[in-house]
């Protein structure tokens, strides 16, 4: 089967061809992006011509037709319709995309390009989109470290490289674990005050997942809201607010561990002591201190920072 990003889409509007898109389309199509686009930046750096807006903003612009074209429809149904295959390849992606971005705007030779028309603004004839384009250019390229000397540079790209997979481990882990969360709640007494709406949507809920005869109330906002915000008095407050607390908690934990191991200033134990000791028991509102908290008998190997506890105020959880 033909890959149909390689082909134009004779559909309504320029819909893509869902229906002829398969999951093994995305890399080939992402391995060929990458290589066009490494071509046409080719093309721009080794222009003979003075840097303009046209020779080199507006085809820096226009560059990665392909890559753009496959990474709108991929990035819509990761996020929308994901699957095991569609996240594999998400995870796989993730650190060669950052890649190819890094390669590209660390590219000194472009960078110089780019430097010259943004440097020659106050004397360009150009209309305010285009002055607004060659900002944002330069911009892009600086926060991204090509002003930087050649050893930061590559500090940087790494880091990019190790926080693009890690942003993605991060989304899925979080993703399993709101899809796999459920609040069962058997005991009538400890719903009591919620509305007929909310009751019915939670015993339809748990007649979906097999348990006719409870109530189950999931991550969604619709449905787990009402519960949390239960008198305090109840065991549901208590039983919906401390794991997802957790959930959110132990997913950060997990996937910034490899940044924890890198950087002294990045202990993850402090917020796992921190969820253990307060989100259980009862609901706290928390006012984060500039440094992060350390504690010589909780905070780990943060013992190095300053001695600054979390403050923490009470607040009473009310219907």
């Amino acid at each position: 089967m033909s890959n149909p990003f390689f082909e134009d889409w004779n559909t309504p509007y320029g819909i893509p061809p869902f229906d002829r898109i398969q999951n093994e389309h995305y890399l080939e199509a992402f391995e060929r992006g990458f290589a066009e686009q490494n071509v046409e930046i080719d093309r721009i750096t080794q222009n003979q011509a003075p840097a303009n807006f046209t020779n080199t903003i507006e085809a820096l612009e226009r560059s990665g037709a392909l890559l753009a074209k496959t990474g709108m429809v991929f990035s819509n149904l990761s996020s929308s319709d994901t699957n095991d295959s569609l996240q594999a390849i998400e995870l796989a992606l993730a650190p060669k995309y950052a890649a190819h971005e890094g390669r590209l705007l660390n590219n000194q030779a472009l960078f110089e390009r780019v430097k010259q028309v943004y440097s020659s603004l106050p004397e360009a004839d150009l209309d305010a989109d285009q002055v607004k384009l060659c900002e944002d250019a330069y911009t892009r390229f600086v926060r991204a470290g090509a002003a930087l000397e050649e050893q930061a540079r590559d500090q940087v790209m790494a880091l990019d490289e190790t926080l693009a997979e890690l942003q993605t481990q991060f989304s899925q882990n979080l993703l399993k674990d709101t899809n796999e969360f459920e609040l069962v709640i058997d005991a009538t007494e400890d719903i009591a005050g919620l509305s007929q709406t909310t009751l019915q949507a939670a015993k339809a809920e748990a007649q979906q997942r097999g348990k006719t005869n409870s109530y189950v109330f999931t991550v969604s906002r619709s449905s787990i809201t009402p519960c949390c915000n239960l008198p305090t008095h109840g065991n549901s407050g208590k039983k919906c607010t401390a794991p997802i607390f957790a959930t959110a908690l132990t997913t950060m934990l997990i996937t910034t561990s490899p940044l924890s191991a890198r950087s002294p200033h990045y202990d993850c134990s402090a917020l796992s002591c921190w969820a253990t000791r307060a989100m259980p028991t009862t609901c706290w509102m928390t006012e984060w201190p500039r440094t992060l908290p350390t504690s010589a008998n909780c905070w780990g190997r943060s013992g190095n920072l300053p001695k600054k506890r979390w403050r923490r105020k009470r607040k009473t959880c009310r219907p």
